[in-house]
Parts: structure tokens; C-alpha cells; sequence
């Protein structure tokens, strides 16, 4: 689980290197930016996209799809 906002790489920086260490891992995106779309990070390989705020609901679907 990622977010876009974080201190050395972004989120959608380390998806590219998630992707190269571990390309059938999944990958959970959260964002509050408004530029940030879920047809941005589906190119991106993301598997599950979250726009912020999230409920609580939103991330069990993560796990239990994941």
C-alpha cells in the first residue's frame, strides 16, 4: 500500500521499482491529488486505486481481493 505524498520517492516512483523487484506483487495506491486518476495508475500496474479520503471499507477490499 503506497501513497503518492512520501519522503524520498513518490508513490508512483516506487511502483516502478516495486514492479522491477517483484512484477506480480499488488500494489494499492492512495492519493488525495486530483491529477492522480485511476486510468494515470492502471498504466501505471496498479491493482487497486483509493482516492482520499478513504473509509475503512476501502481497504478491506484490498485485502480480500489482494
Amino acid at each position: 500500500v503506497l501513497d503518492c505524498s512520501m519522503p524520498k520517492l513518490t508513490g508512483l516512483e516506487l511502483i516502478e521499482v516495486a514492479r522491477q523487484r517483484n512484477p506480480g506483487a499488488k500494489i494499492a495506491l492512495l492519493s488525495a491529488f486530483p491529477s492522480v486518476t485511476e486510468a494515470v495508475v492502471k498504466r501505471l500496474g496498479v491493482d487497486f486505486f483509493i482516492q482520499k479520503p478513504i473509509q475503512l471499507s476501502d481497504l478491506d477490499i484490498i485485502f480480500k481481493e489482494g
